[in-house]
């Protein structure tokens, strides 16, 4: 019998991350092809139901229940079992795959470079004939959140050091057969995968159920759902004897190929629709999706769910960041053979993504496994050439700018290696919280010493919050403190020149070189404040500062030829 699974499509969409300075204007996503019908919006068809009690309503065998991530029969005695979310590597030379037909769901996102990485969501995993799952690759944290939101055990091998903070978060419950980062080791137990002779490594390392059930006992993991980690609200699903067939939905559109090869330029994924039973067949690099543990089983799904989403690119390496809480982003959902457009959001970390149709109501997924698919807009998934030049750079964010240079000279690398030292810190009282800590190697010879303050004050409407930041060097340096708002001007309390005619970027590097200077003034002796009104409300900020202190006025958008920064 075909496992009817569910797959899960995750799309970019490039928008500038930048803090304060005002959001980047969407660009049109690159849609997955879809063959059929031209795609409207999704407007509900006035339809009346009925509810009654049905034999399907029944336990086929005495003791089964239905599954929260499917809606299938189940076997009642692992209705409380976590599954396990497994890092499967899509490239060509990581073919063929073993046991993903199992899957329950299945995410697929962009990695680096323009390749894409799966993880199998598995329920079903306690069983003697689960002895090849995998491949298993490292990991990318944005897996990690979709993986928190079915409670699952994580099993991945090694992974960059961006996944450490989402690794050693106190819920996560991972299993990986080597470090990450370099360092990491939460998690560490090689014990639980084997190693194929039919392949080279890195693409033979494999998991088994008995390596699950190792792992589980030797970090004393919970087989069974944790307390406040699991909400089974996840999808709504309809019933066997009445599908979900999208034709409440005037405008829903027929699909018989949905076409990703755009989106994941490598691997030239794609569906094709089969009318005699229902489900959205998988290809790959030219040739079906197949389980090779499974009677080389090709993979197919009942519910496709498209998921655009903001992204950036971190480093060189071309390492990728998804915004994976929103609610802002949209997407398509495939069922029966038709598409509708949606919408979706996800609040936290272990809060399920919801989707919703264009009328605001919670889509109603289909019985049966689904697939989430990520996908890639414009670049070709490569962020814009500003990302590198203006928004990773200290000037483009709201901390102190030394020498117009970005701290740690923009290496990340380097700056992973070095963390502040903790001066003071009181996080228990109920009044006052303060962390105070000193940074000296972001800017060598500068010694940076913050304090963060939080104060609950009876006689103030809301809390105070202050923040006093002191530089110390023995070398004269220039000094910049950068602050970013969205709003009208409406005073300045010094005389300011303003750029009439022309205006010149503020610098020529780390960022300068993207900042039109509207105005300049000199300090005044004593208190300068600037005032400015967001919305229907007035902020004021206010410096002391010296007649040598130079005031700049500037709006980003210098040396943009595309118009990529807002």
């Amino acid at each position: 019998m075909k496992k009817l699974s569910v797959l899960l499509l995750l799309g970019l969409s490039t928008a500038m991350l930048l803090a304060g300075c005002g959001n980047k204007e969407t660009t049109p996503e690159e849609v997955p092809s879809v063959t059929g019908e031209t795609i409207p919006e999704s407007v509900p068809a006035e339809t009346e139901t009925e509810t009654e009690t049905t034999a399907e309503d029944v336990p086929p065998e005495e003791g089964m229940v239905r599954s929260t991530l499917t809606n299938e029969w189940i076997d009642g005695d692992i209705a409380d079992q976590r599954p396990i979310a497994v890092m499967v590597p899509n490239d060509s030379s990581a073919l063929p795959h073993y046991s993903l037909s199992q899957a329950d769901i299945l995410y697929e996102c962009p990695v680096e470079g323009n390749i894409t990485r799966l993880m199998a969501v598995i329920k079903d995993w306690d069983r003697e004939d689960m002895t090849r799952i995998g491949n298993v690759r490292s990991l990318r944290d944005y897996f990690a959140y979709w993986s928190f939101e079915w409670d699952s055990i994580l099993f991945h091998y090694g992974g960059p050091f961006y996944i450490a903070d989402v690794v050693e978060k106190t819920g996560t419950e991972n299993v990986t057969g080597a470090s990450y980062g370099g360092t990491g080791k939460k998690g560490l137990y090689d014990s639980a995968y084997y190693r194929s002779s039919d392949r080279k490594a890195p693409q033979n390392a494999y998991l088994s159920a008995e390596g699950v059930n190792s792992a589980i006992e030797h970090f004393d993991y919970s087989k069974t759902y944790r307390e406040d980690y699991y909400n089974p609200d996840h999808f709504k699903f309809a019933s066997e004897s009445s599908p979900n067939t999208l034709e409440q939905y005037a405008n829903a559109f027929d699909v018989k190929k949905i076409d990703m090869s755009s989106c994941y330029p490598i691997s030239k994924t794609y569906f094709e629709y089969n009318e005699e039973d229902g489900l959205f067949y998988r290809y790959q690099y030219g040739e079906p999706h197949v389980d090779a543990a499974f009677d080389n089983t090709q993979l197919a799904f009942k519910n496709v769910l498209v998921q655009f989403a903001y992204y950036e690119v971190r480093d060189d390496n071309g390492y990728l960041a998804f915004q994976v809480h929103d609610d802002t982003k949209d997407g398509y959902y495939f069922t029966n053979g038709k598409g509708i457009h949606v919408t979706w959001e996800k609040t936290g970390d272990y809060e399920p993504t919801k989707f919703y149709d264009d009328n605001g109501n919670e889509i109603v997924t289909d019985y049966g496994a689904s697939r989430f698919l990520n996908i890639e807009a414009k670049y070709s998934g490569h962020y814009t050439k500003q990302n590198k030049t203006y928004a990773m750079t200290t000037i483009a964010h709201n901390p102190l700018v030394v020498d117009e240079k970005s701290q740690f000279g923009g290496d990340i690398k380097v700056s992973s290696r070095y963390w502040p030292e903790i001066y003071a810190m009181d996080l228990d009282s109920r009044d006052v919280k303060y962390v105070s800590a000193i940074e000296e190697n972001a800017y060598p010879g500068v010694r940076m010493h913050r304090t963060l303050v939080y104060a609950d004050i009876p006689f103030l409407q809301c809390p105070l919050i202050m923040d006093v930041l002191k530089a110390d060097s023995r070398h004269e340096h220039r000094y910049d403190y950068p602050v970013h708002y969205n709003g009208q001007m409406i005073s300045l309390t010094v005389p300011y020149e303003k750029a009439l005619t022309e205006m010149r970027p503020l610098g020529t590097a780390d960022g300068y070189r993207h900042l039109w200077v509207e105005a300049r003034a000199a300090g005044g002796d004593g208190k300068t404040t600037y005032t400015w009104m967001t919305g229907d409300r007035m902020y004021s900020l206010s410096v002391n500062t010296t007649p040598s202190t130079e005031l700049y006025l500037a709006r980003i958008g210098a040396d943009d030829p595309d118009f990529n920064l807002r």
